[in-house]
């Protein structure tokens, strides 16, 4: 019988095992854990590690030689908000509803809507985005509680020239004939090739 290859485990942070998310007690969903072997851990920690530049990114080896990967792609909102200017703040009547710090980017910006089957797809800009939510414009009407997911060019390139996309999903929560605004509840960086 042949022997199991040795595999990473990734989790969003509130599915891992309670004993990997102790490790890291600054975690919460949306972020990630991943599970390292230990005969893949000094290979993974360098391509794990890289992601620094975008979020924070920690890591620590277990005494059985394998390692596990703490990463808050959240904060990366928080790391690029110096980089542009912060939006005029709302009337005094009207309650601030998101939690993170709100960026405007104005970028462009893809959409999908619908099941696999039969998705709806756009292309709008980002109005502004925030490691809850972003706001953006649509080509049509997005209905309030459809699921959605947007992919972002990020302004922040991976280990200098390699381009990244942000990846966020979550519920349409205020739709407009041209607008919209998404509430995330699942944030990843991809490399776009």
């Amino acid at each position: 019988m042949a022997a199991q290859m040795p595999r990473i485990r990734l989790w969003r942070f509130q599915e891992a095992p309670v004993r990997l998310q102790a490790l890291f007690p600054e975690g919460k969903d949306p972020d990630w854990i991943a599970s390292v072997p230990e005969p893949l851990a000094a290979v993974s920690e360098i391509q794990f590690l890289r992601w620094r530049k975008l979020y924070p990114v920690s890591s620590t080896r277990l005494p059985d030689g394998s390692a596990v990967h703490w990463g808050a792609p959240r904060e990366s909102i928080n790391r690029i908000a110096g980089q542009y200017p912060s939006p005029a703040r709302p009337p005094a009547p009207v309650k601030e509803r998101r939690s993170g710090v709100r960026v405007r980017l104005g970028c462009q910006a893809r959409y999908q809507t619908g099941s696999s089957g039969k998705p709806q797809t756009g292309i709008g800009r980002i109005i502004d985005i925030s490691s809850s939510g972003a706001a953006f414009t649509t080509d049509s009407l997005l209905r309030p509680g459809t699921r959605a997911a947007i992919y972002i060019p990020w302004p922040i390139s991976l280990d200098g020239d390699i381009p990244v996309e942000l990846h966020a999903a979550g519920k349409v929560v205020r739709g407009e004939e041209t607008s919209a605004a998404l509430q995330f509840d699942r944030v990843a960086f991809v490399a776009a090739s």
